[in-house]
């Protein structure tokens, strides 16, 4: 059967916990909003033909018009993650047509949700709306799937599409002849369904998701274990379907929150089909580093802390880009305002405000400001500035967090649970050892490296980088054998690479360009 042409390309984009561009409130855009907002409304097919592209945005966790309580309820324990996961596959099936291409990309929990319907869609298959009265008894199966293997070969799906025999059914069953309409309603404890997907529809073309967190809203404590809890999301399986075409990752390396620990994605050693594209870079920066989002730049009056999620996105535009239509224009104006934005930030957060008026001019007025106290500034001093040197903070802090624990992250030895069938529990073990992982590092680590060489926390503690033994590029190595390959930025092709044009965006980028051209020459670029 011939392979239908795509009539159209479906974007579903899942924000993280407490993020959301679709509120009254002033907030920093999540790499995820970023996307949505830089998708063209059409795209070009390998043929050269227009073809739409429709784009679903999915509020994170813990938002939208809920009480405070409740909102801080959900983002701490990521309650209502499965109804975004309905939601969002239910707007696939109302949609999908045959050939469609599906994307989808997310941060966080949201990157959890945009996984855990790639992954709906490619063990299952894109619903005929009209069974999606079933869904419920379908999803519920789908998520007491604890060993992780292939849901089509489980005996729930089995009875989905074959049915069920009742007591009464298996009795019938042994004396055959003709059964009255009454006989036949005892007969099944589940109706045979049939095929319920649409043929050749376990298909995604692209998942992008930024620092996955595998607690999933069900974090660990310091003497607790909550893997049974976390199973009832179905998410213990890591290994990457092979009916998903390309898959790119953007990992924190200074993440150090144990309810924060990665989910990596991992390649059979042994593929039993066509490989998919798999592709994760580790970037410098704790977990809103990576995602983007933080308010703290307007509220607490921090600065800019979005340096690092610029990059990270810019990055994963150029993973997509052969795929997936940017709109170039939008991104262009974005590097402009985001320049100006800065200014900004420099005038309003470093300036003192203006003298008060009136009524309004008492002492107090002026405590904030009494030198010795805290002095006001009197010049406009500048935010940090240039590719990757922002400032950032360590996420370890609070009482929640401290709770729970802190461990570092390695690169090329995370590790993931498994379910162990000899003694019925999931257990931790290195994902190394499961399959290939396809970690890389940025080269906007190399370069921060030499604005601050002696970092604490980071996750390459430990790991010096130099050029290849064998071969050309750059690699990081620690004395315990581990290492990982450098990410190469390519150089432009048909259009500018998104990267290279944003390692201008906060400033000239003269020194960047320098450091980048001898890493070309290394890379034989």
């Amino acid at each position: 059967m011939a392979t239908p042409i795509p009539t159209k390309r479906i974007v579903i984009a899942c924000d993280g916990t407490w993020q959301s561009s679709v509120s009254e409130d002033e907030n920093i855009p999540s790499n995820v909003t970023k996307l949505c907002r830089h998708v063209a409304r059409t795209g070009t097919t390998s043929s050269g033909a227009a073809i739409p592209q429709i784009v679903y945005y999915d509020s994170g966790v813990g938002t939208g018009s809920l009480a405070d309580l409740e909102k801080k309820r959900q983002g701490a324990t990521g309650d209502g993650l499965a109804t975004n996961v309905i939601e969002a596959y239910n707007f696939i099936v109302l949609n999908y047509s045959p050939g469609d291409e599906i994307f989808c990309f997310g941060f966080s929990r949201g990157a959890y949700t945009a996984r855990a319907v790639a992954g709906l869609v490619t063990d299952i298959g894109v619903m005929e709306p009209r069974y999606m009265q079933i869904f419920p008894f379908i999803y519920k199966a789908y998520k007491a799937n604890k060993e992780g293997k292939p849901f089509r070969e489980t005996q729930a799906w089995k009875e989905v599409v074959g049915g069920k025999l009742s007591k009464k059914g298996i009795e019938f069953s042994a004396k055959p002849g003709r059964r009255t309409a009454e006989e036949i309603t005892q007969m099944w404890e589940i109706r045979p369904h049939g095929e319920v997907a649409i043929q050749g529809s376990r298909k995604v073309k692209v998942v992008g998701v930024w620092d996955t967190v595998g607690s999933l809203g069900v974090p660990d404590g310091r003497w607790m274990d909550n893997a049974d809890m976390r199973t009832s999301y179905g998410f213990h399986n890591v290994k990457l379907n092979e009916n998903i075409e390309h898959a790119f990752h953007a990992l924190a390396l200074d993440e150090r929150r144990k309810a924060f620990k990665p989910t990596v994605w991992y390649l059979p050693k042994k593929p039993t089909g066509k490989q998919p594209e798999l592709l994760q870079v580790w970037f410098p920066g704790v977990h809103i580093n990576i995602g983007g989002g933080s308010d703290d730049g307007i509220k607490d009056h921090a600065g800019d802390l979005e340096g690092m999620s610029n990059i990270t996105f810019a990055w994963m535009l150029q993973c997509i880009s052969p795929h997936l239509e940017i709109d170039r224009t939008a991104y262009n104006q974005t590097m402009i305002e985001y320049k100006q934005w800065l200014d900004d930030i420099d005038y309003k957060h470093t300036l003192p405000p203006p003298p008060p008026e009136g009524i309004k001019e008492t002492f107090w007025s002026y405590v904030p400001y009494v030198p010795l106290v805290n002095p006001a500034p009197t010049v406009w001093t500048r935010t940090p500035r240039g590719w990757g040197v922002g400032r950032m903070v360590d996420s370890l802090t609070g009482l929640m967090y401290n709770y729970a624990g802190g461990v570092k992250r390695i690169p090329g030895r995370c590790q993931t649970e498994v379910w162990n069938p000899t003694t019925k529990k999931h257990e931790w073990v290195e994902i190394g050892e499961m399959g290939v992982t396809n970690e890389f590092v940025h080269p906007v680590a190399g370069y921060r490296r030499t604005k601050f060489p002696e970092e604490k926390n980071s996750g390459l503690e430990g790991f010096v980088r130099g050029e290849k033994a064998k071969g050309k590029g750059f690699e990081w190595k620690k004395k315990d054998g581990t290492s990982l390959p450098e990410y190469v930025i390519q150089k432009a092709g048909k259009a500018p690479n998104f990267e290279r044009l944003w390692m201008t965006a906060d400033g000239p980028g003269v020194q960047e360009m320098e450091w980048l051209a001898e890493v070309d020459r290394v890379n034989g670029l």
